[in-house]
């Protein structure tokens, strides 16, 4: 196994997909299916699709960053690390406001 898989599927064994699952269902958040165009809330293994692929376009991306779907995946010396993200806010965000 090498690192990046191996660390993948470590993060993937960590990673609390039924509480994802939860808060998803708590705010209504969707994702449209892009097989049928159906928007429903996606299902445990769809989370976890989604969290592997993330972590595999941040492997291979120049800034070592990818998101989508909530969820954020970062190569940081070498570690992989994954995160959902419900909400977030930044003082410096301000300065950029239109």
């Amino acid at each position: 196994m090498t690192p990046k898989t191996e660390q993948i599927d470590h993060n993937l064994s960590l990673l609390n997909f039924d509480k994802i699952e939860k808060a998803m269902r708590a705010v209504d958040w969707k994702w449209k299916d892009p097989k049928t165009n159906e928007v429903r809330i996606p299902e445990k293994d769809e989370l976890r699709s989604m969290a592997e692929y993330c972590m595999n376009m941040a492997w291979e991306s120049p800034k070592n960053f990818f998101s989508t779907g909530g969820f954020e995946a970062e190569l940081i010396n070498g570690t992989m690390e994954i995160r959902f993200i419900l909400d977030r806010a930044n003082f410096l965000s301000k300065l950029f406001e239109k």
